[in-house]
């Protein structure tokens, strides 16, 4: 049990909300957060409120309605770079290849060492072909230390870059 758990659903401060939504979604309970995000759904003009819960959809591997929130929150804030990412991810996850690339140059023109935007950069160009250049992002994300990235080279899928 969670002492987030006592907190009121029904308060109406939308940072102490988003806050256990948040909770939840980072101990494993999606649903949870996702029913505590449409309990507290606030004016439509809050793009934390769609990107958390665009996070939330993601990990329940709903990409399409997961992209559907990230660009609700996009819309209100252009530049914003967790939900590019996120959005890119959950692009890629649904084959949206050339979405998926547009949104992580986006990320990469705002910060070049993206490390989570170079690899699923990497992974896009890969699947498009592009082994390359796909090898080339992968590795500078492996370098930056990103996990993911070291993992995905050590992996069967990987080790074509490995290759000299």
């Amino acid at each position: 049990k969670y002492c987030i758990d006592s907190i009121n659903l029904n308060n109406n401060k939308p940072f102490i909300n988003l806050y256990l939504a948040d909770s939840f979604l980072q101990n494993d309970e999606s649903k949870k957060a996702l029913k505590v995000l449409d309990d507290i759904k606030k004016r439509s003009r809050d793009q934390n409120y769609y990107f958390l819960k665009g996070n939330i959809l993601q990990s329940l591997n709903n990409h399409d309605k997961a992209i559907e929130n990230y660009n609700k929150a996009i819309n209100i804030e252009k530049n914003f770079m967790g939900a590019l990412l996120n959005r890119a991810w959950s692009r890629y996850q649904t084959n949206d290849l050339d979405g998926a690339l547009s949104d992580t140059d986006k990320v990469l023109n705002l910060e070049i060492n993206n490390s989570f935007a170079l690899n699923t950069r990497g992974l896009t160009k890969y699947k498009l072909g592009d082994f390359i250049n796909g090898c080339l992002d992968l590795q500078k994300a492996s370098n930056l230390d990103l996990k993911e990235a070291k993992e995905y080279l050590k992996s069967k899928e990987g080790k074509w870059c490995n290759k000299d």
